[in-house]
């Protein structure tokens, strides 16, 4: 996001809405069981957005991504349906 966006929520209501979609029933939406998402260590700004949606650390993948020829940890958060419902 670019630097003048950012503080603002738009990430937090971007994902809030993508989240809403992906757990709404059919036909509006796939009534997914569970989405993930995977954050690098030290994104903080990623992390704290998605603990605020109630994505539960579930533990780090080592190496797990090609970045600019190293290979990048990334830590993996997960949300299921019935907890993003219960909210």
């Amino acid at each position: 996001m670019a630097a003048d966006a950012q503080g603002k929520g738009l990430a937090f209501e971007m994902v809030r809405a993508v989240v809403a979609w992906g757990f709404g029933p059919e036909p509006a939406g796939p009534n997914l069981h569970r989405i993930c998402a995977a954050i690098m260590p030290g994104n903080d700004r990623s992390i704290r957005l998605a603990e605020r949606l109630g994505f539960a650390f579930e533990g780090t993948k080592r190496e797990l991504i090609l970045i600019g020829g190293t290979w990048r940890d990334h830590h993996l958060y997960g949300l299921i349906n019935r907890a993003w419902v219960a909210r």
